[in-house]
């Protein structure tokens, strides 16, 4: 990005508009609301912390037990039901709608439909129709 290359005077230099006056304000409000030793240092790990942490760092080389998998499973396919359903319903087919009216790059599909859209309209209708 280019820099700006033109001599400011003492006005803008030493400027603090209302704007930056009331970020400042938030910024100390919410440190204000934190506890003294959140604000000055963290606190060391506590053992569960730390139990904890490596039980998730090891589950990764570890399979998952056959009724979670299963689960799993039904869940999903539950879940694309509800949005093969829903696809037909008046919001589905208004949020279509919608991602169809964007003119942005054509990306990504929205279940149960022949739309293909952008990757954030394409979330939020799939989202929608799964909910």
């Amino acid at each position: 990005m280019p820099k700006d290359t033109r001599q400011r005077t003492n006005d803008e230099r030493c400027s603090f508009t209302r704007r930056a006056w009331l970020q400042c304000a938030g910024w100390l409000a919410a440190l204000s609301a934190l506890p003294f030793e959140v604000v000055l240092a963290a606190q060391p790990a506590s053992d569960v912390m730390i139990k904890l942490s490596s039980y998730m760092n090891a589950a990764a080389g570890r399979s998952l037990p056959d009724e979670v998998s299963e689960k799993a499973k039904q869940h999903i396919l539950d879940t694309f039901a509800a949005m093969i359903s829903g696809a037909g319903l008046a919001p589905g087919r208004a949020a279509m709608r919608f991602a169809e009216s964007y003119t942005g790059g054509k990306a990504a599909t929205i279940v149960a439909s022949p739309v293909v859209c952008g990757a954030i309209e394409a979330a939020l209708v799939n989202g929608m129709l799964a909910h």
